[in-house]
């Protein structure tokens, strides 16, 4: 069961990170990059049992997140890979949770 539910998923293209504020108030990221490298679809999977190094090419893109149901996403990276299913709990434990600007705050 899916505890975690993503409210608003944000592709910072300029930085290379995928942005997610979540339902309970947390924000999060995480480099295209580590994104990939941690893709769990059985291609992937195999090459790691094989031994196969999982390393994402330099200036790798994320060029399309699909969703999935009420359970994840589908990233696309322009490498060509595009089979990854992110549940929303393994995006939840990928990313690293950032600062969130309060309105009416000092800055």
């Amino acid at each position: 069961m899916q505890t975690h539910q993503a409210l608003c998923i944000t592709v910072e293209s300029q930085s290379g990170s995928l942005v997610i504020d979540w339902t309970d108030g947390l924000r999060s990221q995480a480099g295209f990059a580590a994104l990939r490298e941690a893709c769990r679809c059985g291609r992937c999977r195999g090459a790691i049992a094989r031994g196969e190094s999982q390393r994402a090419a330099e200036g790798l893109a994320l060029t399309r997140v699909e969703p999935v149901g009420d359970y994840g996403v589908c990233l696309h990276f322009d490498d060509g890979h595009d089979r990854g299913i992110y549940p929303w709990d393994y995006l939840r434990e990928l990313l690293i949770p950032v600062p969130v600007a309060r309105p009416g705050a000092a800055a």
